[in-house]
This record gives structure tokens, sequence and C-alpha cells, in this order.
């Protein structure tokens, strides 16, 4: 029977104070989410082509839908799935928040980039921004999913129906195929899928790298500005992000190129076909860092969205940080990680934090590892075994 994940998102909490879009890439879970939490909402799919039609002829028909689903409750969820779809009903849904305050609007998107494109109304700040992110470490084990979640994770990555599949190899590769390539080709200019799919093979090899977009151009065999077109498709269709580099270091000069990392851990194994992700080999340790960067910046989407994430490197290559947490609005950051998959951390792979902790004293310097026990070396540095160091985070005892 598949396992019923928990998502660890607030939605009920905020749609009692106002209307919000949830944004997330394909199969992330927002319909199941979003259906079980408002179960009397009012429910529109504009993945529906009549759906979609009937609010392109008349949108007015919204608000006397709305006002026919009155009950005695207060407040009238409506949910409209898909709305870049028919980005046009903003305008409409903008005018109801107004003149109806008993009105919540739960909108739902795989992308941002129609709305972005087309100039949409983004309702002004009358709804709040919010993305559903891949099953976290922290969903995974409440939820009573009994198998290691650190090598589920690492290996299948956190799409809900790729965790509760006999087969998540088939999912993976039918998500490439029919998402990925099918459906990022029909909402965007992208002509040729063959151009396509060697540049995500390339951004594949250079997930949680620096971006170099002509080394990636070259090996891709295409122009550097269509691979910076490309780069900023997955940006928009959520699935890759940038970690900017922190460069507020005045002893050591830091890089300046941000890092990519695409969204979840099981799409980069599948575009690779890394199908058996063996510890202690550099493809384990790539994945367990993208695995430690969604967890993070998961957590910061849900609970800690005053806080920002960056990473640091010395421009001479000899020190780094793999994440770097400062608060908005601080001059100086709360935290340093660093992500070592081995058992036993050595003084020569605590340099990076320490280098770093050398121009801000009092920041808190963790390294998260394999190790057993959670260990303080003299030099305050907390070492964490990274199952205590994911139950801390999710606690908020991290930052």
């Amino acid at each position: 029977m598949p396992v019923r994940y928990v998502r660890d998102i607030q939605l009920l909490q905020i749609a009692e104070k106002r209307s919000f879009f949830l944004f997330g890439p394909r199969q992330t879970g927002k319909s199941t989410l979003l259906k079980a939490l408002f179960p009397s909402a009012l429910y529109f799919d504009l993945l529906s082509k009549k759906t979609e039609e009937l609010f392109t002829r008349s949108p007015e028909k919204l608000e006397q839908m709305a006002i026919a689903s009155k009950t005695k409750q207060n407040i009238i969820q409506i949910i409209i799935d898909e709305v870049p779809r028919a980005p046009h009903i903003l305008n409409e849904v903008h005018r109801l928040i107004e003149e109806h305050k008993e009105f919540r609007f739960i909108l739902t998107g795989s992308s941002t980039r129609k709305l972005h494109q087309a100039r949409t109304n983004m309702l002004g700040g009358r709804a709040s921004l919010l993305q559903l992110c891949p099953i976290t470490f922290n969903e995974f084990v409440k939820s009573g999913d009994t198998r290691d979640p650190i090598q589920t994770l690492v290996q299948w990555g956190g799409l809900p129906p790729v965790l509760n599949s006999n087969q998540p190899k088939e999912i993976l590769k039918d998500y490439i195929q029919g998402y990925i390539y099918g459906e990022i080709r029909s909402e965007t200019n992208v002509r040729s899928l063959d151009n396509y799919a060697r540049f995500l093979d390339s951004a594949a090899l250079m997930n949680s790298e620096q971006i170099n977009f002509s080394d990636i151009a070259s090996d891709a065999q295409l122009p550097v500005q269509t691979v910076r077109n490309y780069f900023q498709i997955l940006e928009d269709t959520l699935l890759g992000g940038l970690l900017p580099p922190y460069r507020r270091t005045k002893k050591r000069k830091a890089v300046t190129v941000p890092k990519f990392y695409l969204f979840d851990v099981g799409i980069t194994n599948a575009l690779l076909s890394r199908w058996e992700i063996k510890p202690g080999t550099p493809e384990y340790g790539n994945a367990f860092e993208q695995m430690l960067w969604r967890e993070l910046t998961s957590y910061i989407s849900y609970y800690g969205t005053d806080f920002e994430l960056f990473y640091w490197r010395t421009k001479d290559q000899r020190n780094e940080v793999d994440f770097i947490v400062q608060q908005k609005g601080s001059r100086v950051p709360s935290c340093a990680i660093e992500v070592k998959a081995k058992n036993n951390i050595l003084e020569k792979e605590q340099k990076g934090v320490l280098a770093f902790s050398e121009e801000f004293p009092k920041i808190r310097k963790i390294i998260v590892s394999f190790e057993p026990k959670k260990r303080i070396t003299p030099s305050d540095l907390e070492i964490w075994p990274v199952v205590e160091f994911l139950a801390a985070l999710w606690a908020g005892e991290i930052f």
C-alpha cells in the first residue's frame, strides 16, 4: 500500500489569513495535498480544456460559482489548479479578493515562465508565494516509511510517485521523457529536443558545480547564449535552482559564479544513469551534497523564510564551504555547513569551515557526515551524523 507522506508546509494556517500561490514541479504532490487539506473547497483544474475554455470565455462565472458554494463557514476556499494555463483569470481573482474578503484563492502552477512572460497580474502582494518541494527527510521519517531515509533519498530523490513505486527507475525515466522533454517543449521555444537533451546531460554532469556556460556549451555543442536560455528555462519551470556565492570575505577573495542544482536527486541520477550509487564513490558524495541542498532549501522555504543560502569558495580553490546560512538584512552569516559523505572526518577536511570562520569568529561551524556520534572539536567545530543533523534541522535547532 502506498505511503501517505505528511507534508510540513503549513498551508492550513496560511489559508486562514490570505490567498496564496503554490508552485512546485510536476508530481511533487500539489493537487493531492490540496485536495486532502481542503476537501470542501471549490476546485477547478485548468489542465482540463473544458475548464480552461470556460474561464477564457466567461471569467465572471468564477464569482457566480463561488457565491453559490457559500455555506455557514466564513471562509470560501477556491482552488485553481495550474493557473499558468489561463493567466488572464488572475485579473478576475484580483477583483474578487478585493470585493469578497471571505474568498481564499489557492492558485497552483508547475512553472512561472508563462506568468512572467505575459507580465501577469500576480495580485499585487495580496497572495503569498509558496513552493512545494519534493519529500524531505522529516516527511519521509514521520510518515512511517521503513526504508533507510538517507540511502533512499540519495538514490531515488523525493518525488512521491517514485518513492511509492516498485519500479522507481521506470517512473523517473517516464518523468524525464514525458515532462522534462515533452512539456518543456510545449511551453517554451525549445525547437530541438536533441539539443535540449544534450544540454540536460551536460547540466546534470555539472550539478552541484559552478556554472561554466562556455564549458557546457562546448560539451553540448551549442551556442553559449542557447545554454544560458536553457538554464533560465530550468529555473522558470522550477526544475533547477542557483546557489549564489558568498562574497563578503576580505581576507580571502571569493569566486563570484553561482552553483547550479537540479531540483531532485533522483532526476539527476536518472539523467546520468546512476542507478546504483555506492557509498564511498565520488558519485555518492555528489548526490549526498545535492540531498543536503534540497533539505536546507526546503526548510528555508517552509519555516526559515528570513534566511538565505550561499556557498563560499576562494579564487585559489584552496578553501570551500558548501553552504553558508545568513539571515536577511544581517551583515554576518549565522552558520557554515560543510557536507562530507565520510565516516571519519580528518583535520584536513575541516580546513574550509575553519578558514571561513577566521573572518567570522562567532559563526556556528558544522560538518555533516556519516560519523557514528556527534562530536565537537577544540575549535568548536560541530561534526554531526547526518540523521541527527537533519532531525535537528527540522526541529529548528540549527538556525
